[in-house]
């Protein structure tokens, strides 16, 4: 590895430039351009549709059915989880705390929690019926949804803190100072650690018509998709495409995008 291609962080980490490129020049094989296009056009538009359902104005109206398709546009979110949700904590709660997750004045006014940390397990514990990595995953989901340039992803394949693994470890060397943290903390240390890797998304991702905006959400979703290809091949050799749906179908899917158009 070169050192030339590390960029190194001041809390320990190096931002592995050079391996950030070779994964994206291997999907590059299989994914188009166009597709990598109409990938950012459609989170564009499906972050077009989650402000139009979450906005200050449209929350307090907000309906179970919609609801259900905020859910649907986030990857790990199962249904059943929703139906389970709405029946243990009612509707007009989950309103509230959307709220408070969302809107920083409106937690503020309502229990004095602001920070990003406190916001985010509040709503941890106000779905704690579900799975822990599922609302984990709906909570960063909806964020990202409503301020994809304040927010981020936090999914388990983003980053897990029971494994201690995910996409963050292919992208960079030494110690992500992440280990331990949980929920909130951890939520606000990934968003630090995405920082770092903004410039190399803007490198890599840009030149395929990839709106920065959206740069690093695509970045990391390549290189995971990737590196599971890769897994799967060396585990199960010819048969691993009945195990994984293709290369671009796998990108998609885990940043939440069921169906793709493709001009």
């Amino acid at each position: 590895m070169s050192a030339v291609a590390l960029q190194i962080e001041p809390s320990g980490f190096e931002i592995d430039h050079e391996s950030a490129r070779e994964f994206v020049k291997e999907a590059s094989k299989a994914i188009s351009v166009e597709r990598f296009r109409a990938l950012a056009r459609t989170l564009e538009k499906r972050q077009e549709r989650m402000v139009e359902l979450l906005s200050p104005d449209a929350l307090p109206q907000l309906t179970e059915e919609a609801f259900g398709e905020l859910a649907g546009m986030v990857f790990q979110v199962r249904r059943r989880d929703l139906r389970g949700l709405l029946s243990r904590v009612g509707l007009p709660a989950l309103r509230a705390g959307l709220a408070s997750l969302l809107y920083p004045d409106v937690s503020l006014a309502a229990s004095g929690a602001a920070s990003i940390v406190e916001r985010f397990d509040s709503f941890l514990d106000l779905v704690s019926g579900i799975e822990r990595e599922r609302a984990v995953a709906l909570a960063s989901g909806l964020l990202h949804g409503v301020d994809p340039d304040g927010a981020w992803l936090s999914a388990v394949w983003v980053w897990s803190p029971d494994s201690g693994k995910g996409v963050l470890s292919l992208v960079t060397d030494g110690d992500l100072g992440i280990a331990g943290l949980r929920d909130g903390e951890l939520y606000r240390a990934i968003g630090d650690i995405r920082s770092s890797l903004r410039p190399v998304a803007m490198e890599v991702m840009v030149p395929l018509c990839v709106s920065e905006r959206f740069a690093t959400d695509i970045l990391l979703a390549t290189v995971y998709s990737v590196y599971m290809y890769t897994l799967y091949k060396v585990k199960v050799s010819d048969s691993f495409d009945k195990f994984l749906p293709p290369l671009f179908e796998l990108t998609s899917r885990v940043l939440g995008v069921r169906r793709c158009e493709v001009d």
